[in-house]
């Protein structure tokens, strides 16, 4: 129940979930605006995903539940790296700024390889150990999607990274990447 001084925010920081998901999940329009005494359902995370480099695939589960696939773009050459991820800054409509250099492409610009959504990882472990530069993001080329063209970062369609921006919270949730 919806206590005086509550947010959507606060609930789903406390429970390792998105206030989006939160907010889905209970019909609810405008995460600023709940009132107190409303019962609301809500699932206690954090989401995490796998991605199956051989398969160009992302799996999102919930403890050893499986909750949604996604087809993914992965980077050429092998140069996604394997192990575990935690991930970073969210961003929605992110600006693009080019890693090797180059002209910096707004958000909103139909140029912008990243798409609508931005989601940093951070490597813990294995080959992605100490690695902070990549990430998980929409694309302006659909056809990449099913291929190993990118820079080394996991691309998604665009609503496909939409659904998993609210699945996976900053600092709890983590990524594996497995060949």
């Amino acid at each position: 129940m919806i206590k005086t001084g509550d947010s959507l925010a606060k609930i789903a920081t406390k429970n390792k979930i998105s206030a989006e998901l939160l907010a889905d999940i209970n019909g609810i329009r405008d995460v600023n605006l709940i009132r107190a005494g409303r019962t609301i359902k809500v699932i206690r995370g954090p989401f995490r995903a796998i991605v199956r480099k051989k398969d160009f695939s992302l799996d999102v589960y919930l403890d050893q539940t499986f909750v949604q696939h996604f087809r993914v773009g992965l980077g050429q050459d092998s140069s996604t790296p394997t192990g575990e991820w935690r991930v970073g800054t969210k961003l929605k409509n992110p600006t693009y700024y080019p890693p090797r250099g180059g002209d910096i492409v707004a958000a909103d610009d139909p140029r912008n390889p990243l798409g609508e959504r931005w989601i940093a990882l951070i490597g813990v472990s294995g080959e992605a150990a100490g690695q902070h530069r990549y990430g998980i993001h929409g694309t302006n080329d659909p056809e990449s999607i099913g291929q190993s063209v990118s820079m080394g970062c996991i691309r998604m369609f665009n609503e496909d990274v939409e659904a998993l921006y609210t699945y996976l919270v900053t600092k709890h949730s983590t990524v594996t990447v497995v060949e």
